[in-house]
């Protein structure tokens, strides 16, 4: 599989970093792929974030990353709803400031407790409360289009796992009684601004990530190659018996997909 790779997707909590926390062979495996002139992107479901935050952080670990190469579900809903709705501008945010500036920074304009948005969208939240909630509900019954950045139901952390985006997406669903549209992994927008990005087709790219849910089963829907991270989320390998999709290949970390790869060169 791997000596027909031309290019690379790869998340970063769980693969690159847990925590603050850096994972074995990181650093090591994105040089590898810069002196194989083999193009890669970062792709995470964090919204809360800026592409400036992460670029300053792979740096920190001598990884070679310009703001192009870094997609977040933030910058991915708003290059989907710009593509998608390129009149509607008007926005009520369940979310933390990375995707609120993110919005700012592509022309949407932030609703707060006045006014109707066109878009009720929810990231990950850790101020989420009872408020937020029934203002977003409030709006979504009165016609707002509900967007979801991503739907992770938990994050990995340094001590273990807090909650993520999708369960502030429960909370709205089950109030409003209308699911939201999803952007990030393992819906394909995210897939398919990468790609382009990478200017590779499916089946010549990897996916690297530590979801089965979002990254593997994803990746696998649109054609991609595979390799699942057991340095985050998918710790177990007998949870991986439990999906219908199965990943190409399965690794402790970068270092032994690296170790893999060099015995193809």
């Amino acid at each position: 599989m791997l000596h027909l790779v031309r290019g690379v997707i790869a998340d970063m909590d769980g693969v690159v970093w847990r925590g603050d926390v850096p994972l074995p062979g990181a650093t090591e495996f994105f040089q590898f792929l810069y002196w194989q002139a083999v193009p890669y992107v970062f792709a995470t479901n964090n919204s809360a974030r800026s592409q400036t935050y992460y670029v300053e952080k792979l740096t920190e670990l001598n990884i070679q990353a310009r703001a192009s190469q870094v997609i977040t579900s933030a910058t991915a809903t708003a290059a989907y709803l710009r593509h998608k709705f390129p009149h509607l501008v008007k926005a009520f945010v369940v979310g933390e400031i990375g995707l609120k500036n993110t919005l700012l920074e592509q022309g949407f304009t932030l609703i707060g407790e006045e006014g109707q948005p066109d878009f009720v969208i929810s990231g990950i939240d850790r101020e989420f409360n009872y408020h937020k909630l029934q203002l977003a509900v409030d709006y979504i019954r009165e016609g707002a289009i509900y967007i979801a950045t991503n739907g992770d139901t938990t994050v990995p952390v340094s001590d273990g796992f807090i909650p993520g985006a999708g369960s502030i997406i429960a909370a709205i669903e089950a109030a409003s009684g209308k699911p939201p549209v999803v952007i990030g992994k393992p819906a394909s927008p995210m897939f398919e601004i990468a790609l382009q990005r990478l200017g590779t087709a499916p089946q010549e790219t990897l996916m690297i990530g530590d979801r089965m849910d979002t990254d593997i089963v994803g990746a696998s829907l649109l054609g991609l190659k595979t390799a699942l991270m057991l340095s985050g989320v998918t710790t177990e390998t007998a949870i991986i018996t439990d999906s219908a999709v199965q990943p190409d290949a399965t690794y402790e970390h970068l270092a032994a997909l690296l170790t893999d790869w060099r015995r193809y060169i």
